[in-house]
């Protein structure tokens, strides 16, 4: 699709870092200025600025098909602190953001801010540690990757009560994103999906939100996901 296509792309980015990425892509135009280029030139462009393994990942992000679905896993460690493991079902690597966003104490919880927003690659060698327990923690956070995202039960909680809270029009997206994936695959009712909606849409200051939300609601929740009543 389109929008893997623009996703893969920025995930490459994020996932060589940018300085390696624009030392590839400088190579790859001086090596075939005035000239035509296959992918395979590309990749090889890109190989030659980094250590990581270009040509596994256009392997199997670009030959092969589907989403992979990243789960997070909190966990209670010594003296109240937590750790991050991300289950991982799929065959990508990827490299996320991880906001963990807490209450705004001083506006009476109706808002969350940013504390933090972690690096990580997935599969991970270890658990990482994010401190104390956030209110909401959403991998993908930046829509750094193409991937079905999930939530633990503390963050699906927050959700629904402070989604409008967000401070980022595309943190918000991200999170109605989960939103709908989790209702095609089943794994949130449909009703559930229109109580965040109806609770948080008229609060919604951002348009293309707004519109994506309600034909998603309209089209599919109201006419294909629930019954009649």
């Amino acid at each position: 699709s389109y929008a893997k296509g623009a996703s893969a792309l920025r995930q490459l980015v994020t996932w060589l870092g940018e300085k390696d990425f624009l030392a590839g892509i400088n190579t790859h135009f001086t090596r075939h200025r005035f000239a035509n280029a296959a992918l395979a030139d590309f990749i090889d462009s890109l190989a030659s600025a980094t250590e990581r393994d270009v040509h596994a990942w256009a392997d199997t992000w670009l030959r092969t098909t589907g989403v992979d679905t990243l789960r997070p896993v909190v966990t209670r460690g010594e003296e109240g602190t937590y750790t991050l493991q991300v289950e991982h079902k799929g065959s990508r690597p990827h490299r996320i953001a991880v906001g963990l966003y807490d209450l705004d104490v001083a506006d009476e919880g109706r808002h969350l801010v940013l504390r933090d927003r972690l690096d990580l690659d997935v599969p991970q060698s270890t658990p990482q540690p994010i401190g104390k327990r956030p209110t909401l923690l959403l991998l993908n956070d930046g829509d750094l990757t193409y991937a079905k995202v999930r939530f633990d039960t503390e963050s699906f909680k927050a959700v629904t009560e402070c989604l409008s809270g967000l401070p980022s029009p595309l943190t918000r997206a991200v999170v109605w994103n989960a939103l709908r994936d989790a209702v095609r695959d089943g794994e949130l009712p449909p009703t559930a999906y229109l109580d965040v909606a109806r609770a948080h849409l008229p609060h919604e200051t951002d348009l293309a939100l707004v519109q994506g939300v309600l034909a998603f609601a309209s089209t599919y929740v109201a006419d294909r996901y629930t019954t009649p009543e």
